[in-house]
C-alpha cells in the first residue's frame, strides 16, 4: 500500500479495514462500494466476482513465473509499473496483469497485459 500512497492514490490494506479474513467476496464488495482497484495475486476468484459487474474500478494482477522471485520488493517493483500503466489509461472495467518472468541483479524481466474481463 505504501508504493500506491506514494504515487497518489489513495489505498487501504484489508488489515486496515478488519477483512484480513474475509472472504474475496467481502473485499470485492468493500472495494466496489468505495471504487477501489483490488491488487492481488488471486486472480480465479476475483475474475469470477468481477466478471459479473456491469462496471468496476478495476483490477491489478500481480504474478511470477516463478515464486521465489516474487519477494515484497518485485511485487512493489510490479505494482509500480502497473500503476505507471494506469496513469497513462485509466483502468475502468480492465484488468491489468504484471507477471515478472525472470530476475537478475540488474534487471526484472515483465510481461504486461491489460484485458477486459470476459462476461459470464
Amino acid at each position: 500500500m505504501k508504493v500506491a500512497r506514494q504515487r497518489g492514490f489513495p489505498a487501504r490494506h484489508v488489515n486496515e479495514v478488519n477483512l484480513r479474513t474475509a472472504k474475496d467476496r467481502a473485499v470485492a464488495r468493500y472495494a466496489l462500494r468505495y471504487n477501489l482497484v483490488i491488487v492481488t495475486n488471486n486472480m480465479s476468484d476475483f475474475r469470477r466476482h468481477y466478471a459479473r459487474k456491469k462496471l468496476h474500478p478495476g483490477l491489478i494482477f500481480l504474478t511470477a513465473d516463478d515464486e521465489e522471485t516474487f519477494t515484497r520488493e518485485n511485487q512493489a517493483t510490479l505494482l509500480n509499473i502497473a500503476l505507471s500503466n494506469i496513469l497513462a489509461n485509466d483502468l475502468l472495467q480492465e484488468v491489468v496483469l504484471v507477471r515478472l518472468v525472470s530476475e537478475t541483479a540488474e534487471v526484472i524481466d515483465y510481461r504486461l497485459t491489460r484485458h477486459e474481463l470476459p462476461k459470464h
